[in-house]
């Protein structure tokens, strides 16, 4: 008697044939064979089963009892065969598998929502496992500690070896005390802010403290350093406290709002910009189509009032 798993699929294959055209002959042609060949796959099966599948004379073929059976099996066989075949064709198209994405800090993680609901209805077989996070204290999602692939993240990126595809700007305000002599005002420029002490994060690289000191817009390299928060709460606290200014996306006026700390627009102050960032050498076809997916859904879209939130 065969032992689990001796058909192959070729046997089922060849057996089908045989029991659906009843005619050595036409299942032949129909697989490409000759009809030695299908003679032999059918006699070495049913030796391998110990079972006669097929009764067959010089003119007449018919399945036996047990040949009917096992004809339900052997097609089970090509489905599941085909199926795997599919599956894995899908897999490498990166219509498949699982997708590992982080996100950082309001609008990323806002977006990052829309930007998965958009690739789930074209790829519904790819899981996509989004990981959300503060800015403050992961400002790139967590790609730069491997838990993630893609993330949806602020430029700069402070850690090198990174590609990046950007898909929107947002622009940046100053946060400070309500109390501020500057508080009242509809805007301010970066020489406003000149010599005001900095609010900033403790897990922040120097090249993204300078950024979001205004460094790279003409505001003094040497800026002080009032408090290095360890979080989104220490941040507003010491900002409240009138301890120093932020400058921050325009969106944290929309989702930090508090009565004892304002937001104001800086008129000199370039827009930063949210988009998709992946390790170097990472490009895999799911990661692919979810960055192609992204910039599709971003250019049809228009996103500017939902992302109106200073």
């Amino acid at each position: 008697m065969a032992q689990p798993g001796m058909l192959d699929v070729r046997a089922a294959e060849v057996f089908v044939a045989v029991a659906e055209e009843l005619h050595f002959g036409r299942a032949a042609d129909r697989l490409y064979m000759t009809q030695p060949g299908v003679s032999r796959h059918i006699s070495r099966l049913e030796a391998a089963l110990g079972l006669t599948l097929l009764r067959r004379t010089n003119r007449h073929v018919e399945l036996t009892r047990e040949g009917h059976v096992f004809l339900t099996s052997a097609r089970d066989v090509l489905v599941s065969a085909r199926r795997a075949v599919e599956a894995a064709q899908l897999a490498a198209r990166g219509g498949a598998g699982q997708l590992p994405l982080g996100s950082a800090g309001t609008l990323p993680n806002e977006l990052a929502v829309r930007l998965v609901r958009a690739f789930r209805a074209i790829h519904p077989a790819v899981e996509v496992q989004l990981v959300q996070s503060s800015y403050i204290t992961c400002p790139l999602g967590g790609l730069d500690r491997g838990s993630v692939e893609l993330a949806v993240v602020r430029a700069p990126l402070s850690v090198p070896g990174l590609m990046f595809e950007p898909l929107m700007q947002e622009a940046r305000l100053v946060a400070l005390s309500a109390r501020h002599h500057l508080a009242d005002r509809a805007s301010v420029t970066v020489a406003d802010l000149a010599g005001e002490p900095i609010v900033t994060s403790d897990s922040w690289s120097r090249a993204l403290r300078d950024y979001w000191a205004g460094v790279d817009d003409g505001a003094d390299p040497s800026y002080g350093v009032a408090v290095a928060a360890p979080g989104p709460g220490e941040w507003l606290a010491a900002l409240a406290e009138g301890q120093g200014v932020s400058l921050c996306p325009g969106s944290i006026a929309g989702y930090y709002q508090r009565q004892d700390v304002a937001y104001v627009r800086v008129e000199d102050l370039r827009p930063c910009t949210v988009g998709l960032a992946w390790r170097a050498g990472d490009g895999g076809p799911i990661l692919g189509n979810f960055v192609a997916s992204a910039t599709s859904y971003l250019a049809t879209h228009n996103l500017r009032g939902w992302m109106a939130k200073e």
